[in-house]
């Protein structure tokens, strides 16, 4: 797991339709941050998934497609406890 001090330096950074303001945390998954979008002022928590390294070509394309496949999955939940997906950038 990388240290946090590695990703409070992305602090700024305008990652498409989102700048991260804040580090909140780092998960087993990847890490958080609290984003805001430069169309308004609305938050959210931004969450970075690090896929496996040192993958070859294929593995990775194959990571990447059961990663979209599962977003879309999640994407159609709806429920009052659980938040909405809004976007996936890669």
């Amino acid at each position: 797991m990388l240290k946090n001090t590695t990703f409070e330096k992305w602090i700024g950074t305008s990652l498409g339709n989102y700048r991260l303001e804040q580090f909140i945390e780092q998960s087993n998954w990847g890490p958080v941050f609290l984003a805001r979008t430069n169309a308004s002022s609305t938050d959210y928590q931004l969450r970075f998934l690090i896929g496996p390294a040192n993958q070859s070509s294929k593995g990775h394309e194959l990571y990447l497609e059961r990663f979209q496949y599962q977003a879309s999955q999640i994407a159609t939940l709806q429920h009052p406890d659980i938040l909405p997906f809004i976007a996936w950038l890669y």
